[in-house]
């Protein structure tokens, strides 16, 4: 069986997030360019649709 996380393989790392929330640089790009990736479907998407189809973009970024 198949697992999924809740994150993005490249922010799924063991200690990401100690990296990040301390400040070093390559966590802190590596965690905006995710964001930055998903955040740009948003303005593609009617209102009416956008928190569904959001889901489904997530589901298959990851």
């Amino acid at each position: 069986m198949e697992q999924k996380y809740a994150y993005p393989q490249s922010i799924n790392n063991i200690g990401f997030f100690e990296d990040f929330f301390d400040g070093e640089e390559k966590a802190v790009v590596i965690f905006w360019q995710v964001e930055n990736h998903k955040l740009k479907f948003i303005d593609l998407i009617s209102p009416d649709k956008r928190w569904r189809e959001f889901a489904e973009i997530l589901d298959e970024f990851v």
